[in-house]
């Protein structure tokens, strides 16, 4: 199902007054335009597929483009823990043999890390063609300064459905203590990842607060989310984010939060 929404005040003519968020998996995609000035976000497009349409409501001289592209390949290094030119042994350790193209790497200053990445090849090839400018945001780092960002003193758990994949960011006290992402085709693999992400982490479901997010996460799995863990909640909005313009906002939180992981 497509949905759009503008602000009324949005003129796409602008040039370079906007900052474009993207996002390609491959069975949704998104793109919002952000205020470059103030981040507000006054245009969003989704839909299904790997591509949505742009149209002539996509700003036409973006200030700044940047994009997720999945499904992505990702792993968190300290800083100063691997020598130059050996990343992608170290994404072939944690993944095993890769795809076509060179890892690219995303500092997270928040965990004093480097994320390093492969973004999928398809989406990052037709995103490039279409906007050569745009630089490509790992859905990991996103995802982790997100929780971060929406963490309050409970532990929090946020999950990012997408297609037959899962990533989970638990959060306590301010530090990072599980990112990882899954395998999980089926709605009874979400909630084992999720179940397992707050156990390894030393909670309960019943004290951790559980936000939900993805494109692709369906009813039948919020519902039994729901059931077993205490808080459980759609992922807030951002404060660059329409609260009444997009229904269901969570399911796009890595397109919305791009601006902030780029300003």
């Amino acid at each position: 199902m497509e949905e759009a929404w503008k602000a009324q005040a949005y003129d796409p003519t602008l040039p370079r007054a906007y900052h474009l968020s993207l996002f390609h998996s491959p069975t949704a995609s998104a793109w919002s335009a952000h205020e470059v000035r103030t981040g507000r976000c006054v245009a969003f497009a989704a839909g299904p597929g790997d591509r949505v349409s742009a149209g002539p409501e996509q700003p036409h001289e973006p200030g700044r483009t940047t994009f997720v592209a999945l499904p992505e390949l990702s792993t968190l290094v300290p800083v100063g823990a691997l020598a130059p030119g050996l990343e992608r042994q170290v994404l072939e350790l944690v993944h095993g043999p890769l795809p076509t193209g060179e890892p690219r790497e995303e500092p997270v200053a928040e965990l004093s890390a480097r994320c390093l990445y492969l973004p999928g090849e398809t989406a990052t090839r037709t995103t490039l063609a279409d906007h050569p400018e745009a630089q490509p945001l790992p859905l990991q780092a996103l995802l982790v300064r997100a929780a971060l960002a929406r963490a309050t003193t409970q532990p929090l758990l946020l999950l990012h459905r997408d297609d037959r994949r899962v990533d989970l960011v638990v959060v306590r006290d301010g530090h990072v203590l599980l990112s990882n992402a899954f395998h999980a085709p089926d709605v009874t693999d979400v909630l084992y990842f999720a179940l397992l992400a707050a156990e390894r982490t030393g909670n309960t479901p019943h004290s951790t607060r559980l936000l939900l997010a993805g494109p692709r996460l369906a009813a039948d799995e919020r519902t039994l989310l729901h059931t077993y863990f205490g808080t459980c909640t759609p992922a807030p909005p951002g404060p660059a984010t329409p609260a009444l313009g997009v229904a269901m906002s969570e399911r796009w939180l890595a397109v919305f939060d791009q601006w902030a992981c780029a300003s």
